[in-house]
């Protein structure tokens, strides 16, 4: 993972620590990638993130340095509840602190943290261990500075 992958890691972490919306009080953790060992269904919903690509736009003045980088970033929401309405409230909720959310980084400036295109959500559905999953799907746009 390079360095504004990390970055942005840590500040999807921070802004999930700030919130005040709801968000954070309507679910039980915020990890990145899997759960940490102990969080069984029973501390369910619990919202994962990862950093899935990443592509880059490269200038060629004294040789191949990205000028923009977009990485995509899952958040999955996982709820053991017996309907799906819980984990389409934490989707909304979700989407209050992430949809256009700015991110101060180190050597680059996040131009837009935006959802991607129509299947920028996934679900709900139920996987095999009758877990409800929704997944969303963003696009963080980044210029070097």
């Amino acid at each position: 993972m390079g360095v504004l992958q990390r970055q942005i890691k840590a500040k999807l972490f921070d802004k999930y620590n700030a919130d005040t919306s709801g968000f954070k009080t309507a679910i039980n953790g915020f990890y990145f990638y899997k759960a940490p060992d102990g969080i069984t269904q029973d501390n369910y919903p619990i919202v994962l993130y990862s950093i899935i690509t990443t592509s880059s736009e490269l200038t060629f003045s004294g040789g191949a340095v990205p000028s923009t980088e977009t990485p995509l970033i899952e958040f999955k929401i996982l709820s053991k509840n017996v309907i799906s309405t819980e984990a389409e409230d934490i989707l909304e909720k979700l989407q209050a602190v992430f949809d256009g959310a700015s991110l101060t980084l180190s050597g680059w400036r996040v131009r837009e943290l935006r959802r991607e295109l129509r299947n920028s959500i996934t679900g709900p559905y139920v996987d095999e261990f009758g877990i409800w999953n929704i997944n969303a799907l963003y696009r963080a746009v980044c210029d070097k500075s």
